[in-house]
């Protein structure tokens, strides 16, 4: 693929980005600072993003190709990266998405698991409850029954039933 460079939107006549995903920073025609430079791309924030600093503050590099380089007429607020990777700024790995997509695709990609059992927020049970439910649990026993166990721990009959068939809280 050919090495295309435009002008970062704000900063034109001073810094240009890549198809290839790279930044550079054009001459201002006085002394030392007078020849072109790449610069360097070796910031990753706490995101695992490669991050740019312009004059003006850090930008996400994926973010100002998008912008540069793929049309957004839908306005959709994120940049995907097609692969997962998110160090690779090609132009043709990325793509606008909404929010949803983004995670949809995150999913679809193992980058994102889904959180089961007590890592999920929401969870009702604790691991100690998990293990006395399974230990205890005895199939269509008036007391120790996936109904009484439902009223004991104020949840359903169906959470019940998957904590014991190992479907949640693995």
């Amino acid at each position: 693929m050919t090495e295309i460079w435009k002008d970062i939107k704000g900063y034109e006549n001073r810094y240009q980005v890549s198809n290839l995903g790279r930044v550079k920073r054009l001459p201002n025609g006085r002394g030392i600072n007078s020849r072109e430079q790449i610069k360097s791309t070796n910031r990753i924030n706490k995101d695992g993003y490669i991050v740019i600093t312009l004059p003006n503050g850090e930008r996400p590099l994926h973010r100002l190709i998008a912008e540069t380089f793929i049309p957004n007429p839908d306005n959709k607020e994120t940049v995907n990266h097609i692969d997962g990777n998110k160090q690779n700024n090609c132009v043709d790995n990325l793509e606008w998405a909404t929010r949803h997509e983004q995670l949809v695709h995150a999913y679809k990609l193992n980058l994102k698991k889904p959180l089961s059992g007590t890592a999920n927020p929401i969870s009702k049970l604790t691991d100690r409850e998990v293990e006395y439910i399974r230990r205890t649990y005895r199939a269509h026993n008036k007391t120790c029954g996936a109904q009484a166990l439902a009223i004991q721990f104020n949840v359903s009959v169906r959470t019940i039933l998957n904590v014991v068939n190992h479907k949640t809280y693995q």
